[in-house]
C-alpha cells in the first residue's frame, strides 16, 4: 500500500476515533466548541493508532463549588508523576499530596509539580490518616480522593467530575 493511501486511512481512522472519543466524553453536542484546540491533531499524530501520546482533556464547564483533590502516597516515586500529570490537565481548585512513610523519592517527585501542595509525614500512618489530614487541609467545597499509585486518565476524571458536580 502506498504512503498516500495509508495516510488517508490513518486520517479516517483518527477521525472515527475522535468522534467516538467525543461521543463517550459526555460533552453535550452544543458544547463541543469547549474541546481544546489540538485534540484532532493529537489523534492524527498517533493517538488513534495506539500510541501512548496523551490528548488534551475537554474543558470542564464552570462548576458549582471548588474541587480539591487529595492524593495519598507512600513509596510512589515511580507513579506519582503520572497521577499528577493527569490531575493537572483538569481545572481543580487545588491538588494536595499527603506523602507518609516513604523511603523513596516520592516527596521530591511530587514537589516537582508546580501548584501542588505536598504534606510530608515521616511515619507511615496509612491511607485513612493521609486522606483525613488532606481533607482537613483542603479549602475546596468538594473533595476527590485519589491513590498515588493509580493514574486515572484525565478523560475519565472529566467524566466523573461532569457527572458529580453540577455546572453553574
Amino acid at each position: 500500500m502506498s504512503g498516500r493511501r495509508r495516510g488517508a486511512a490513518s486520517k479516517r481512522d483518527a477521525s472515527m476515533a475522535l468522534g467516538q472519543w467525543l461521543a463517550s466524553s459526555g460533552i453535550p453536542q452544543h458544547q463541543l466548541y469547549h474541546v481544546l484546540p489540538g485534540v484532532a491533531e493529537a489523534f492524527r499524530r498517533g493517538y488513534a493508532r495506539g500510541s501512548r501520546q496523551s490528548i488534551p482533556a475537554p474543558l470542564l464547564p464552570p462548576l458549582n463549588g471548588r474541587a480539591s483533590v487529595i492524593v495519598s502516597a507512600c513509596n510512589e516515586a515511580g507513579s506519582i508523576p503520572m497521577v499528577l500529570r493527569e490531575l493537572k490537565r483538569l481545572p481543580f481548585h487545588e491538588i494536595i499530596v499527603v506523602e507518609n512513610g516513604s523511603h523513596d523519592h516520592t516527596y521530591a517527585a511530587a514537589r516537582a509539580f508546580e501548584g501542588v501542595t505536598v504534606i510530608h509525614i515521616p511515619e507511615r500512618l496509612g491511607h485513612d490518616v493521609a486522606r483525613a489530614l488532606g481533607a482537613k487541609m483542603s479549602t475546596g467545597d468538594i473533595v476527590l480522593f485519589m491513590d498515588g499509585d493509580m493514574p486515572v486518565p484525565a478523560e475519565k476524571l472529566h467524566a466523573i467530575a461532569a457527572g458529580i458536580w453540577p455546572p453553574r
